[in-house]
């Protein structure tokens, strides 16, 4: 059952660690096992290493425990100084980290990718889950990884995606540089059952519309939608307004009650129409909204698309959803679901109120009686609300580097010593999970379905991003240091009517968005794209110019353009290799 023999325990022991000299190489958070007094074996993890003037190689370890009656059990005397060490098997991993193999499959252990990672979804989505990373870190492709094992579980999942990234998600992962990943993690491609919904299909004309009833909405539900604090004279309008039309109608609208407080003979009055009139114009409410049953289906992922939407409507539409979700889910006119709130601090700002901030607080707090689980995701964690953090048992942190986000992730228990160091220095598509009974770091696996950062991507900050378009994800290339990057230009144009485009900057085309994907006008023709990349490979400029001027753009489209920003297309060139650093695609020279 034991493998090598690495070392042996030497000095101070303690029930919780140990030191010992090694005999074998090994390296930080290996995972370990030694006999115990009463000839168990215990599992424990290298924390550190060090190296000492005589050249010996000390390793100071973490005792986890083994595994009796289903929990974790941690020996109550020291282990013994002199005992061997030996480095821990597949077989022991299992075992004592509990790994059910019919549970979500993330991905492998680092310091053993021979042992698969699985997370118990009941624990997973009853207690909620955050996951938190700086951009660029795999953030995304993580819950894109995490949306298809719950969905292969026939769990419905609902996602509330500010930059329309997860619809990509109903196609199967074509990506020719993901073949050799498949094979290792031992995944076939796969696409799923996504339906999408928007309050604006001009914008996201792939989606379905998304609207809300406006009948019997009560007082408080109003006040919340409103752009203003009421004063107390407002707020008394808005239900004595209601109570009327109760009396008289039994039923109202939106439209009544702005009717109704219109007859009123008061000057308070002005203000509170002129916001009810706001709340109208925001064009989500109608006779007939959404049906939540057709939004929480066995087996579907629901996008609420929000790409380009205003951000008052986007608080409003999250308000509504969230609330909806889970009314329905209370009174059991929905299946239990996983509901995914991406950029989770635009909607729930620490120290801050916003529309959608209090029912997202209910949730956290009262979701899991009702079967109503919680994914919060956010790249700034520091402006994330902590009482809602703290409540995700479940924590999946990727690379974080701003100094903040650092101290806002670091604080749960399980957090030990120097953790935060790993975490600044995770790999892009590496990640630590805690809230298990073991903090692990993992390497996650590769996607089944086509991530929405193969198709084309503005940055969701240009500042930011300098105005590149979202490349391939770098772990699923293999060495990216060794490639050189390729800057080629393109304008980004929206248009009066809310549809974006893609200007090619030194040909001309113009390419357009259907389905998320980008089609030119005419034949794809990378030839002198790819000539031009492999004649700068050996060169130290690496961004094109642009042939057409910005000007140019503006006079040829008069008043339909609203906006306009150049961005920069990216390949990457190696050798005699050229890859799209969008699509995905390999070109040879």
């Amino acid at each position: 059952m034991i493998s090598l023999l690495i070392g042996e325990i030497f000095g101070k022991t303690t029930p919780k660690h140990f030191s010992m000299k090694l005999f074998q190489e090994a390296k930080r958070h290996d995972f370990v096992v030694v006999k115990d007094n009463e000839g168990r074996w215990v599992l424990a993890q290298i924390e550190q290493l060090e190296n000492l003037p005589e050249g010996e190689i000390i390793a100071h370890c973490k005792v986890i425990g083994y595994r009796d009656r289903g929990i974790i059990v941690t020996p109550r005397t020291p282990l013994k100084p002199a005992s061997l060490v030996y480095r821990a098997n597949n077989e022991i991993l299992e075992e004592v980290l509990g790994f059910d193999k019919t549970g979500l499959y993330m991905g492998v252990l680092e310091s053993n990718e021979e042992v698969k990672v699985y997370l118990n979804m009941e624990q997973l989505i009853s207690k909620h889950v955050a996951v938190l990373a700086t951009t660029g870190s795999g953030k995304s492709y993580t819950v894109g990884v995490l949306v298809e094992e719950i969905l292969d579980n026939d769990v419905p999942v609902v996602v509330i995606d500010p930059h329309g990234e997860y619809s990509s998600m109903r196609y199967p992962n074509t990506n020719p540089l993901d073949k050799e990943q498949f094979k290792f993690f031992g995944v076939e491609p796969k696409g799923y059952k996504v339906v999408e919904y928007s309050p604006d299909t001009k914008i996201n004309p792939s989606a379905l519309p998304l609207k809300f009833e406006d009948k019997d909405l009560a007082p408080q539900d109003i006040i919340q939608m409103l752009p203003a604090k009421p004063t107390s004279a407002q707020v008394g309008l808005i239900y004595s307004a209601i109570k009327d039309l109760k009396d008289k109608k039994g039923t109202y609208t939106l439209d009544d009650i702005i009717e109704e407080i219109s007859a009123m003979e008061s000057n308070a009055k002005w203000n509170i129409i002129n916001m009810l009139d706001v709340i109208k114009s925001m064009g989500v409410f109608d006779k007939k909204g959404t049906s939540v049953k057709d939004l929480v289906k066995k087996g579907q992922a629901t996008v609420i698309n929000l790409r380009g939407v205003n951000v008052d409507i986007q608080q409003l539409v999250v308000q509504r959803i969230v609330k909806d979700l889970f009314d329905a889910r209370k009174l059991g006119k929905v299946p239990p679901l996983f509901l995914i709130i991406e950029e989770a601090h635009n909607y729930i700002p620490e120290k801050e109120v916003t529309f959608s901030s209090k029912i997202i607080r209910n949730v956290a707090s009262e979701g899991r009686k009702f079967g109503l689980g919680l994914c919060i995701i956010s790249q700034r964690p520091a402006r994330v609300d902590k009482n809602i953090l703290s409540q995700c048992n479940t924590q999946i942190i990727l690379r974080v580097t701003n100094p903040n986000d650092l101290k806002a992730v670091t604080y749960a228990e399980s957090i030990v010593e120097n953790m935060d160091k790993e975490i600044k220095n995770l790999p892009v598509g590496h990640a630590l999970i805690i809230g298990m009974e073991v903090p692990l770091f993992i390497r996650v696996r590769v996607r089944k379905s086509r991530h929405g950062g193969e198709t084309i991507k503005i940055a969701d900050s240009f500042d930011e991003y300098l105005n590149v378009m979202q490349p391939v994800n770098f772990f699923n290339l293999k060495n990216p240091q060794d490639y050189k990057r390729i800057y080629y230009p393109f304008y980004y144009i929206t248009l009066d009517n809310g549809q974006s485009y893609l200007i090619d900057a030194i040909k001309g085309k113009q390419l357009y968005f259907e389905n998320n994907k980008a089609l030119e006008t005419e034949p794809l023709d990378l030839s002198k794209a790819v000539k031009l990349a492999f004649e700068l490979k050996e060169r130290e400029g690496n961004v094109l110019d642009a042939k057409i001027s910005e000007e140019i753009i503006k006079k040829d489209l008069g008043k339909r353009l609203k906006d306009i920003k150049k961005v920069y297309y990216v390949y990457y060139v190696k050798g005699n290799e050229l890859v799209d650093g969008v699509l995905g695609i390999v070109v040879k020279k």
